[in-house]
Order: structure tokens, then C-alpha cells, then sequence
């Protein structure tokens, strides 16, 4: 048995136990929880919420964005993963999203323009005054991604999608609050970076938790330089207590 299918199965069991109504945030709960239930070479850490704004200053030119003010915040992401073998880290960001109405992988979903903008373009950004160059450095795209999540006959599912592969908003958004639909592209579900392999997309959560697994999913750095590059110590003690 793989360990995404793993993932999976102990994904069903936590939302099959989960009372009252679901949504996004227990969703991703969950599969944190079922990460954290499973062993691992990998730590995951929810970052959702203000606790995680970064700030950032938009390009003017990319044609989606809000061009009055290029000024922007949002949070990072939702789960900060963080896998290793023991001398490679991979880190990724992954923003999750919800659409009740959404039952098959590729479907478009909405998402917030300034939290895709700072995923897709990946922009210098700053953090607790502290400015960052996590994403804007990073040549693999998959750094930033979204998980999103669907409904199934019988249960949940997720899609991953590195942001790079999503389509822009096809207008000016007059806020970057603003939100649009935006669907995958069709390209390769697997590329390579400066000879790294990347997967591009998964279906479901089982295709997802072999390719993080196989550290297929996220930017390399040795584990010094992870550290040094989170540039706080809350997410970056994620790292030095992985036990090998």
C-alpha cells in the first residue's frame, strides 16, 4: 500500500468522524491531522490566517491585477509542508480552496486575485518587517500551489495545482480582494527545473501524498538553508525536529 493511499483512507476516516458542518478550514484540518497521524520524513504546519500576512508590492504590469495600488497583503498560504531525506529539504505553500459545486478535477474554481498573484508571480514579500525572498528565488514554481477541494459520490477529494499552471483572470480586477474563476491549463502533469523533477497537478489527494513523498512537489534547499530562508523560528523548528 502506498503511503498516499494511506493519506487518503485516514483523510476519509477524520472527515467521516468530523460532526457539524464542513467547510474549507476543517477540510485542510484534516488533512493535516491525517499527515500527522501517518510517519513520516516531513512535518506539515498550518499557516492560515492573520498570524501569516505578508505583504508584498504587485507589478503593475501583469494584466489580472489591480493596478491602482501596488500595495497588497494576504496570508501566505494555508499548510506550509516541509519534506526531507535527510540532506534535501522541499518546501511548498499550499492555498486551499472549497467549491460545493465543484465534483470533477479541472473544474474551475474561484480564488482571491492578490493570494494568486503572490503564488503565480511570486513576489519579494515581507514578513513580520522582515522581507523575504522565499518565493521570488525559488525556480521550482510549485513553491506556491493549491490544494482544492471537491465533492465526491462517497466522500472528499482534493486537487493539487501548482500555481504557475492556472489560468490568469482574463480582466482587470478592481480589487485585490476581488475573486474569479480560474481552471488549469493544459500542459504536462510532470517538468523538470535545473534537473528537478516537478509534478504539476494530481487528481486526488493519493497521487498528492506519493509525489510530496517522492519530493516531487516544492523548492529544494539543504536543511541549513531551509532554516536560514523561513526566517522564523516557530516554522523553521518544523524542520530541525523531523526525526531521520
Amino acid at each position: 500500500m502506498s503511503f498516499g493511499l494511506d493519506l487518503k483512507n485516514e483523510f476519509d476516516r477524520l472527515c467521516g468522524t468530523t460532526t457539524g458542518r464542513i467547510g474549507e478550514v476543517v477540510l485542510f484540518r484534516n488533512l493535516i491531522n491525517a499527515f500527522k497521524n501517518l510517519r513520516g520524513t516531513y512535518r506539515i504546519k498550518e499557516i492560515h490566517g492573520n498570524r501569516y500576512q505578508v505583504m508584498f508590492n504587485a507589478k503593475p504590469r501583469v494584466p489580472f491585477y489591480w493596478i491602482s495600488s501596488t500595495n497588497a497583503c494576504c496570508e501566505l498560504g494555508d499548510i506550509l509542508f516541509v519534506v526531507t531525506d535527510g540532506r534535501i529539504v522541499r518546501l511548498s505553500v499550499m492555498q486551499n480552496k472549497y467549491d460545493r459545486k465543484m465534483t470533477r478535477f479541472g473544474d474551475k474554481f474561484e480564488a482571491q486575485v492578490d493570494q494568486l498573484y503572490l503564488l503565480k508571480v511570486r513576489p519579494e514579500f515581507s514578513y513580520n518587517g522582515r522581507s523575504s525572498h522565499m518565493l521570488e528565488n525559488a525556480w521550482m514554481p510549485s513553491i506556491g500551489n493549491y490544494g482544492v477541494f471537491r465533492n465526491t459520490a462517497h466522500s472528499y477529494e482534493m486537487g493539487y495545482y501548482s500555481a504557475d499552471c492556472l489560468s490568469s483572470p482574463t480582466t482587470m480586477c478592481p480589487s485585490p480582494k476581488s475573486r474569479r474563476k480560474i481552471k488549469l491549463r493544459l500542459i504536462r502533469s510532470h517538468s523538470r527545473y535545473h534537473g528537478d523533477m516537478q509534478r504539476n497537478y494530481c487528481v486526488g489527494i493519493k497521487e498528492f501524498g506519493d509525489s510530496l513523498i517522492r519530493m516531487e512537489i516544492g523548492q529544494p534547499y539543504t536543511i541549513a538553508e531551509a532554516i536560514r530562508e523561513l526566517n522564523n523560528e516557530e516554522i523553521a523548528d518544523a524542520i530541525r525536529k523531523i526525526e531521520l
